[in-house]
């Protein structure tokens, strides 16, 4: 049970690198009226080390609040601070993972592990 929710994470920060061009809006019809000004900049796709960076980022806060929810032993409910890093499915796997960690008695005790290097997804692994 100790490492499922690292397993969750790095799926997520695995999904979050392959879903950096994905947008929930839906797009807007054309208009008819064309416009008397120009576009002021054009958008280009984010590099691979700005999605890393990004992807990166996420990682790090999602590890922090993990490793409260570990020495608090677990939750009913997953705090408010998860809510702007997870959603869907992802959430509620986690939530039930931690509530497991609450309903087992497990905590996690001493030092917290460092994180010493993150290296990209490689379909190689």
């Amino acid at each position: 049970m100790k490492g499922c929710p690292v397993a969750i994470v790095f799926a997520l920060v695995v999904a979050l690198v392959g879903m950096s061009g994905c947008s929930s809006s839906p797009a807007k019809p054309a208009s008819d009226t064309p416009t008397s000004s120009p576009p002021s900049s054009v958008s280009t796709p984010p590099s691979q080390k700005e999605l890393q960076e990004a992807a990166t980022a996420v990682y790090r806060r999602i590890y922090v609040q993990e490793l409260k929810l570990q020495h608090a032993g677990g939750a009913d409910e997953l705090p408010p601070a998860w809510t702007e890093l997870v959603t869907g499915q992802l959430a509620t796997d986690i939530a039930n993972a931690f509530r497991a960690w609450k309903r087992n008695g497990t905590v996690s005790l001493g030092p917290d592990p460092v994180v010493m290097w993150i290296r990209p997804y490689d379909k190689t692994m």
